[in-house]
Parts: structure tokens; sequence; C-alpha cells
């Protein structure tokens, strides 16, 4: 059509350098139904209607041919009477900041603090829009995994030994002890500036006294747990068959000892998953290089909030606490 010529030129001009996928698709489209015979002919061969070209064609004649009028309009409303208070926004992501990403989690939170629910999707919103999440690569879960729990406080306990990524005013770095209930996942642990067997001796005997005495201890291999790999009986190792003393002490207390297969940590689930919590909500919020006593008094504060108001999805949202002391069991202080 002559009367286009003048437009479809300049459209073509204007054209190069574009990038937008969208504006360089209607540009196509407005020039495809310019070179057309009629306006209707061109708009049933583009699959276009005719009140989208004059609507396009109108608004770059309105803005003197520049293609960049051609993008998407926002469809956001002028006004929101449903979105998300800035208080509420806040108080969210300072919840995310204290118990992470969990949105269920910060949903009870956020109700224990305000009496008042909320949504996930709203949270999951809020943390969007503050760049509080995290993109992960979806990971494909084993469908043979069968998840275990013992079926009563202290049936069973996992022990593990943490190297918290501290490092005391001494240069020296801080270990933890940790022992977790693996029916409650009522945690405790004890921080040192060593991870031999005297540290986890010592961190055994302390949740004996306070906690209760399990029915069953189980660790990985570690010679601070057990002399297994170094006595007579391995032959790699020829030395003195005697046992560590923390096998000594259960042995002591008539407590039942399992030993995880070697180098498979996902066999002590609970423990290790306790571990990467106290590295994630402990060990990145304190400073570096204090006294081995100022980061003893900040883990037993922290282990209080742990067990006492950090609510567990896998044991239906209740605290530890909750879940070990609904058995009749007095909570240590």
């Amino acid at each position: 059509m002559e009367r286009y010529n003048k437009d479809r030129l300049l459209i073509q001009q204007n054209l190069k350098g574009i990038r937008n996928n969208e504006i360089r698709r209607k540009a196509r489209f407005l020039i495809l139904i310019m070179e057309s015979k009629s306006v209707k002919e061109g708009c049933d061969k583009t699959g276009i209607i005719k009140q989208s070209f004059h609507r396009w064609h109108n608004r770059l004649k309105e803005h003197d041919f520049d293609l960049q009028c051609l993008a998407n309009k926002s469809r956001k409303p002028h006004h929101s009477p449903n979105k998300t208070c800035a208080a509420d926004e806040e108080l969210i992501v300072n919840l995310n900041a204290e118990h992470g990403n969990s949105d269920r989690l910060l949903a009870i939170q956020f109700e224990k603090k305000t009496g008042r629910k909320i949504g996930h999707s709203t949270i999951c919103a809020v943390l969007k829009r503050n760049d509080r999440v995290k993109k992960y690569r979806t990971i494909k879960p084993n469908s043979f995994n069968r998840r275990y729990s013992a079926p009563n406080p202290l049936d069973r306990v996992q022990a593990d030994t943490l190297w918290t990524g501290l490092t005391d005013n001494n240069g020296n770095r801080v270990y933890m002890t940790g022992l977790i209930d693996d029916h409650s996942r009522f945690a405790y642990g004890d921080l040192n500036d060593e991870k031999g067997g005297f540290a986890a001796t010592s961190s055994l005997q302390n949740f004996l006294s306070k906690v209760g005495i399990p029915k069953l201890v189980q660790t990985d291999n570690g010679t601070e747990f057990t002399n297994r790999y170094v006595s007579e009986l391995n032959h790699k190792r020829q030395k003195e068959a005697s046992k560590a003393a923390f096998e000594t002490l259960l042995e002591k207390m008539e407590i039942e000892h399992h030993l995880i297969r070697p180098r498979t940590p996902q066999h002590n689930g609970k423990i290790e998953r306790f571990n990467q919590t106290v590295l994630k909500e402990f060990s990145a919020r304190v400073p570096d290089n204090l006294p081995l006593a100022d980061y003893r008094k900040l883990f037993k504060a922290y282990l209080l909030w742990y067990n006492c108001e950090r609510p567990h999805s896998s044991i239906k949202y209740l605290t530890p606490a909750n879940a070990f002391y609904k058995q009749g069991m007095q909570i240590p202080a």
C-alpha cells in the first residue's frame, strides 16, 4: 500500500539495532501488513486483527516512530489494596534472616509474633521482592530412600564431631562434639579446642547427666569414638587392641554402640543435618577470634533457642523440647 510506504521505510530503518524480541515481532508484522494490497489481506496473512495494527501504527506516529513504544506495557494495577504492608515485609525479611527460607516455618513464626496468619505464597512473594530467595539446582529425589525415626526419646542418639569454622583468640580451631536425639531432634553439644577422645567422652558424660541415658548411641568410625580401625585386628595398622575412652564409657553404662558403615555419613543423617544448621545459624553469625569461653556461652544460648523456640518440619513443626517433653521427660536447663 503506497500510503504506508514512508512509514514502512521508517520502521525498517529504526528496526536496526533493536534486540527486544517482542518489539521486533510487532515491527515485522507491521511491515508485512503495509507491504500487502490491503490492511485486511495483510492481517489475514499474519493473523493480526485490524484493531491491533491500527493501535500499533497510531502509537508509532505519536512517538515519532520510536520502536520502543511497541514494548509490552505493564498490566500492574495502579492500586493494590491487598499488598503486604511495609511493617509486615520487614518482619518477614527479619524472620528469614533468622530462620532461613522455609515458608511454612516463617508462617508459624509470623503468627507467633503478630497473632495473624499469612499465606505461604505471600511469604514467597515478599522474599522474591527483597532478593532473599536463592536459586538451587533441582535434584531428583531418590525414590528408594526410606526415612527412619526412633519411636521414643532416647531410643537412639547420633553423635559426631564438627569444626565450626571458627578460630579462638589463641589461634586454635573451635570444634563441636554434638549429640542429637533421633526421635525428638533434641540436641546437645560442647565446644572445645580439640576433637580427640577426651572431648568426645566429656560431651557424652555431660549428655548422660543433663539429658538422659539412651539405649543406643550411633557414631561414625572416627578415632574419637572408636579404635576399631587402629587395633591389632586391622591388618593395616598393627597396634595394641584397646578400646577408646568413648567406647569404654558406653560399655560401663551398658549402652549399645552402633558404628555406621565407613564413608556413608547419610546413615548418621540427623546429626549431619544438625551440623549444617550450626554452621548456618551459629557459626555464620558470631565473630571470629573470640575466647573459647565466650563461644561456649554463645553456643549455650543458641542451643536453648534451637531446642525450645525453633520449630522443626520433620516433627510436625514442634520444637525439639516439645517433642522430647511430651513423653513426660524433664527438659535439662
